[in-house]
Order: structure tokens, then sequence, then C-alpha cells
């Protein structure tokens, strides 16, 4: 189980990551604490694997705190909590290892967002845990190495462990034996479901549930992406997918409604440019490696 030290002066804001993180069941959390020197010594000890910490703290500044701690022999992850924007902090903050920033007044979309993806970086999934045995036999698959890099993607916006990222794999299959454009996305639907029931009852119901898992997995990915440009616009990963995967207007809608804490999305969900752009990514990818 992937553990948490959450590191803030403000009792609030500790009750309310310690909140969702429990309900989200993302890990354990083995410290809370305001931040002061016994901190450092209580991470040290307990090692967890990710440290949520301030910015800003009366007794011990967030980032000589960070760097105290790699000092002292912490190799886990970081994660900034701050309601300040100054650039020259924030750059800091990336040249000790930050790797991403919450912003304050705490947005649980947002927490749960970046946490899950810093946690998939540590957790392998089951998923990747199945492709890395069947590596053993890829030589029987024309195709391991291309699915291998598209789910290196899916991993990277966070949607690995979603129902639909199975169905994307299995796609990957099919356009590169098409070419990809010329195939429909009711076609590959067809084709997907054909190759797992006989029945045509079976595979009319196959080919929607797989448009509808696939149009989750891409809203989710979609949430992810939004959610890291809220909380750092010029992240790297968001300058890098949110153009590549997503309409940049839907973005930009997504984060408004996420930074308003909407229920409902108007966002529409664009499979054919997600699976085409996947494609190719995954392409590219696997003639890099």
């Amino acid at each position: 189980m992937i553990t948490f030290a959450i590191i803030d002066d403000e009792p609030g804001c500790r009750r309310m990551l310690t909140s969702i993180i429990k309900k989200t069941g993302l890990g354990e959390i083995v410290l809370s604490d305001e931040g002061n020197a016994a901190s450092i010594h209580a991470i040290i000890a307990r090692q967890p694997d990710i440290v949520l910490i301030d910015l800003l703290m009366p007794k011990i500044d967030g980032l000589d705190m960070i760097e105290q701690l790699k000092t002292a022999g912490y190799r886990g992850r970081f994660v900034m909590i701050s309601q300040n924007d100054n650039k020259e902090l924030v750059g800091e903050a990336y040249q000790l290892g930050v790797e991403f920033f919450i912003h304050k007044p705490i947005h649980a979309i947002e927490v749960e967002s970046v946490l899950s993806y810093v946690k998939r970086q540590l957790q392998p999934s089951l998923p990747e845990m199945q492709l890395a045995l069947a590596h053993v036999s890829h030589a029987t698959h024309p195709h391991v190495a291309l699915q291998r890099a598209a789910r290196r993607t899916l991993a990277e916006l966070g949607i690995s462990n979603e129902a639909g990222a199975k169905d994307f794999i299995h796609a990957m299959d099919y356009l590169a034996e098409t070419g990809s454009e010329p195939l429909s996305l009711r076609t590959l639907y067809k084709k997907m479901a054909l190759a797992r029931f006989s029945k045509p009852i079976d595979q009319e119901k196959e080919a929607k549930a797989i448009e509808q898992r696939m149009r989750r997995a891409v809203g989710k990915a979609l949430t992810n992406i939004a959610s890291l440009g809220l909380t750092d616009y010029a992240h790297p990963k968001f300058e890098y997918y949110a153009p590549l995967f997503f309409d940049f207007r839907e973005v930009r809608q997504r984060m408004k409604e996420i930074d308003l804490d909407m229920a409902h999305s108007v966002v529409r969900i664009h499979i054919k440019k997600f699976l085409f752009a996947l494609f190719d990514e995954a392409n590219e990818s696997r003639k890099g490696a």
C-alpha cells in the first residue's frame, strides 16, 4: 500500500487532505504534522512513499525541509501544497524534485487526480504487470511493442486501470493492420466485438459496450489532463498531451468546470481523435525504443 506524509501548519488543510486520501482509497497516512525539525526525523524513520508538503510554514520553509530530507537520504516523491504562485519559488521547487503542485484552497478532484498519477508511477497496475509477463512470449504477437507503447501512454494519462483502456490496447492491432484512417469507429467496434462473441445479438451489445467504455476512459483522461492544467498550466505533460489528444477548447472548458466544482460536464468526448492520436503516439514511441 502507498503511504503518505502530510506536512502543513494548517490543521484544517491536513484534515481535508486526510479525508480525501481515505475516501478515495489512495493509500495510508503514516504522518500528519505541522512541519518542524521533528517532522524531518519522523519522515526519515517512516519513509512514506509520498510527502505532501506546504510551501510556506512558520517553523520551517517547505523548500528547506525538502532539501534537508533529500540530504538525510529520503528518496520518496514530493507534492507541494501552496497558495503562492511566485514563479521563482515554483522553479526552485521543481529543481528540488517536486513533481506537482496542489493549490490552496484544496480541491478534491485536483488532489485525487494528482495523487493518483504519482501513485501510478510508484505502483504498476495489473494490466502493466500482465504485459510484463506477456513479454516472455512477445515473438508470437506481432503488435506487442505497439501495445506496450500505447499502454505506457495510457498510464501517463492516468487511465491504465480504466475498463476502456483494454479496448484501446486491442484497437491498436486493428489500426496497425488497416492503416488507421480508413477504419470507421463503428466498423472497429464491430470487429472487436466479433472477436469476442459468436452470436450477432451479443456482438451488437458488446460493440455498444466498447464505445461506452472507451468514451468513459477518454472522459477520465480529459479530466486528469485538465486537473493537471489547473495545477500547473506550464507543466510539460499538460503542454504536450492536452492539444495532442483533445480539442484544446474542450480542455479549457473542462478546467473551468473543475475549477467551479460543476457536477456535470458539457464537454464533448472525441473518441476518434483520441484513438488515432494514441496510435500515432504509440507508433512513434515504438520506433524510437
